[in-house]
């Protein structure tokens, strides 16, 4: 077998790996069985693929001939000899429900879970039995390690110096600094990784699942329901929603209709009606288990579990009881219940002991393309108490929910393979025996549906239509493409000029305006020069303005005197109102998941009106621009502070650092380079006693006008494609601190408004002492 090319299997999944906002999780897979123990094994590749097995012709024929499941069971009892195939059938079908189910797909080990074969197997909904998706095996594959899961990640722990024992684990920086404050550091010591504590006990009760339109998932969360309430006894599952009609719909259409057409095997024995209006009930009726005999039906009740809906939104329906499973349908459309509040009585429904102990499981889905605004609201919420990383002291978030989100890319219908997986980027020509009605763009390249997402949203803006803005919005809610824009309302946006933004990204795109590079002390000595030196691979820095050696490492030293009269020899910019630079650290103390968090720098080109004066078309302005940016995540705090001091010092740019973690600030003081610090005044005109700015209250607000200035009047002036990328992707004022170019960028203009001129005459360069007690 030479020409089978099998591939090994996959050890996990790895959820939420490019999202703005949820930290990455990766899940593990079993391990799998032998080779020759996978279905599809011996074939060739091209032909490996999910196939639904074919029900067995005489159980169907039995089925037929007999008067309910009772005689189908006494008859394969009695004559187990004629059936022996397919009884070995059923026990295989379970085994598979149980635990899951390997197929080689295109040559790869794929493995699936248990809920999920049964869904594609036995679960018929509105199109037939559902067709294998990847995606579909992402939410299975989560949904259980939420349901089963024991371990709660913690990004710190105290630890013990002299016995090196951990004492505890926190989620958040603050946490363990409050935890280490009454302690004695000679004995105490914080570290920060990736740490993981099994807690013996299930520390999850389940999922939110905002997700767009059409995507399957109220059948798929009440196959869920129904798969495990019908293997458990005296079990109560049920199905809530924006109102009792919605709830009936569900429960009519994803839960009775596929259950009549369950092979017998994976039907327990109710009672009632088989159409139920109200409440599925799987016991046996008196009559019916009496009247058939034998050693297999021989029993005189069945499960005595139970599946029904809420005939209401209110919290109080299910108060009370004890639910295995709960599926809360369209929480974003939920505007008659606050459903943070009905999920704090659920929660006591599916759990013990005030929470500790949990039993049940549940699946709260919405489409976030429809959520209201109240409702929307609303689940946003519970999702904000629902981030897989922030845990408490029992390791549970504080709705004890986690977070899934998986981009409408992945799954979009028209771009997905015949293997049933996602198209989403662009794809090979020699990959295109694989789908099976390619897409092409308008020059005929073949397009992945990321790119085919991104593209519609660009038409939208740059339609000359007033309402492109709201339709822009509800296409992003329609088809998210990230965790934050499942919640975007109608004008919540950030109030840029998405349509400037968008042609001036397309025009960059075809010049070359910028390059790659880093700065270095020249021949490694401090405090002498920077020089510029070319990386286009893996530069720090992106320039879009090379300076000559004259017009580079202007500085010069000077004395400043503090308000305590104190004076200090520090290095000053020798032309500080030419350029000005901004600093992001705020992102660079977090780790989103693998997805290391970068510091940011931007220099912007002051306005010179000597070079640019009034009257001069603004597209053809050479200042008032960047000319410089930073995105890059050094091995240590210090590295990138250092990294802004060389890029203040190469271009003789004043710095107006974010300061809500001073890196930038610290660094330049202690390095003696307090004169390349700039700060502002305050409403009253007084001096600012720190420099910078910080992302809060009204600098957030002055940032974002500016940015929107920018934006509206000057795009043209843009070099940087990075910077409005960054500003593209921006939701709103809660999203700066998501963005660093953008928070740095801001900076950068706000502190270019800031006029120094009393401190530094433009016309004298000699000077070499000022005073800043005026600052403190």
């Amino acid at each position: 077998m030479g020409w089978l090319r099998y591939k090994e299997h996959e050890t996990h999944l790895t959820y939420h790996e490019d999202d703005d906002i949820l930290h990455t999780i990766t899940v593990p897979l079993p391990e799998p069985p032998p080779q020759k123990e996978i279905a599809g094994f011996g074939k060739k590749p091209k032909y490996q693929k999910w196939e639904r097995p074919e029900y067995p012709k005489k159980l169907r024929e039995l089925e037929a001939s007999c008067d309910g499941i009772h005689e189908v069971w006494y008859k394969l009892d009695y004559y187990k000899d004629n059936y022996k195939d397919e009884i070995e059938y059923i026990k295989r079908e379970w085994d598979r429900r149980l635990n899951g189910y390997w197929f080689y797909n295109n040559g790869v080990p794929t493995y699936i879970d248990g809920w999920h074969y049964t869904y594609l197997t036995h679960w018929k909904i509105d199109i037939g039995y559902p067709k294998y998706r990847s995606r579909d095996r992402k939410f299975f594959i989560f949904v259980r390690y939420a349901f089963t899961t024991t371990q709660a990640y913690y990004r710190y722990r105290a630890v013990d110096k002299v016995t090196d024992n951990v004492l505890s684990y926190f989620s958040t920086e603050k946490e363990i600094i409050k935890y280490l404050y009454d302690k004695d550091p000679e004995f105490v010591r914080a570290q920060r990784g990736d740490f993981y504590v099994d807690f013996g006990r299930r520390i999850c009760y389940g999922v939110n699942y905002p997700k767009h339109r059409r995507e399957g998932a109220t059948y798929k969360a009440d196959h869920i329901l129904f798969d495990v309430i019908t293997i458990l006894e005296e079990a109560q599952g049920g199905i809530q929603s924006m109102d009792g009609t919605s709830a009936k719909k569900a429960f009519s259409k994803a839960v009775i209709k596929p259950w009549k057409k369950l092979p017998f095997f994976f039907s327990p024995s109710f009672s009632g009606s088989t159409d139920p209006k109200k409440v599925l009930d799987f016991d046996v009726p008196a009559e019916r288990a009496s009247s058939i005999t034998g050693s297999v039906t021989n029993i005189k009740t069945g499960l005595e579990s139970f599946i029904d809906f809420a005939d209401s939104a209110s919290r109080s329906w299910y108060d009370g009881d004890k639910l295995m499973v709960l599926h809360n349908d369209e929480l974003g459309k939920t505007v008659l219940e606050d459903v943070n509040a009905r999920w704090m009585v659920q929660k006591r429904c599916l759990s013990q002991g005030n929470g500790i102990l949990i039993h049940g499981l549940a699946v709260n889905t919405s489409t976030v393309g429809e959520m209201t605004e109240k409702g929307g609201a609303n689940f946003f919420r519970l999702c904000q108490q629902s981030h897989w990383e922030q845990r408490n002291s029992v390791g549970q978030t504080q709705s004890g929910l986690f977070n899934l989100f998986i981009p409408a890319y992945d799954g979009l219908e028209g771009y997905i393979d015949i293997f049933g997986n996602s198209i989403i980027d662009d794809p090979k020509e020699s990959d295109i025996w694989r789908w099976e009605n390619p897409v092409r763009d308008k020059d005929g390249n073949l397009q992945g549906a990321k790119r085919y997402l991104e593209e519609r949203l660009e038409e939208i803006l740059l339609k000359n239509d007033p309402n492109s803005v709201n339709e822009y919005e509800e296409e992003v809610r329609l088809h998210p493409m990230s965790f934050s824009q499942c919640f975007i309302t109608a004008g919540s946006g950030s109030g840029l000029n998405m349509k400037n933004i968008i042609r001036r990204i397309k025009t960059l795109k075809f010049e070359k305006t910028t390059k790659r590079v880093d700065f270095v002390w020249k021949n490694g000595i401090k405090d002498t020069e920077v020089i510029m030196v070319n990386n286009p691979v893996s530069g720090r820095f992106v320039v879009s303005l090379e300076l000559s050696p004259n017009e580079a490492n202007n500085k010069m030293k000077t004395t400043i005197t503090d308000v305590s009269g104190n004076t200090k020899e520090v290095w000053r910019p020798l032309m500080p109102w030419k350029f000005t630079a901004g600093s992001d650290p705020y992102k660079f103390r977090k780790t989103e998941g693998k997805r290391l968090s970068k510091g940011a720098g931007v220099v912007f080109y002051n306005r010179d009106r000597t070079i640019d004066p009034d009257g001069k078309p603004i597209s053809d302005w050479q200042t008032f621009r960047t000319v410089c940016t930073y995105s890059y995540r050094p091995p240590t705090p210090t590295d990138y502070a250092e990294d802004m001091l060389m890029m203040c010092v190469y271009y003789g740019a004043m710095m107006f650092p974010e300061i809500n973690i001073p890196i930038v600030w610290n660094h330049f003081v202690d390095r003696d380079y307090d004169g390349y610090l700039k700060y502002g005044k305050n409403p009253d005109g007084k001096w600012r006693n720190t420099p910078g700015y910080t992302l809060r209250g009204a600098w957030i607000q002055k940032l974002l006008q500016l940015q929107q200035l920018y934006t509206e009047s000057f795009i043209t002036l843009e070099r940087h494609i990075d910077l409005l990328l960054d500003l593209k992707g921006l939701k709103g004022p809660e999203d700066i601190t998501n963005h660093d170019l953008v928070a740095a960028g801001g900076g950068a203009l706000m502190g270019s408004e800031i006029d120094y001129s009393e401190f530094f005459n433009p016309d004298s360069d000699t000077g070499d002492s000022y005073d800043v007690s005026d600052f403190f």
